[in-house]
């Protein structure tokens, strides 16, 4: 799906007679990739967020 949604793609190798596959991605799923990073920093910043309310100190997030 990653390949034919254009995220990545794959070249086989043979490696000591056994044969894989090396993907790499494509600039398109760097920039996918950046926004799912920076998704998942809000979300820990709110979780931090979080322990600091239930530890009674002021928040920046989620509330």
């Amino acid at each position: 799906e990653f390949e034919e949604g254009g995220y990545l793609t794959f070249e086989t190798e043979v490696v000591s007679g056994r044969e894989r596959k090396v993907y790499t991605l494509t600039d398109k799923g760097r920039a996918a990739f950046k926004v799912a990073v920076e998704a998942w920093m809000d979300v820990t910043r709110c979780l931090l967020d979080a322990g600091k309310l239930v530890d009674g100190k002021d928040a920046a997030c989620c509330g």
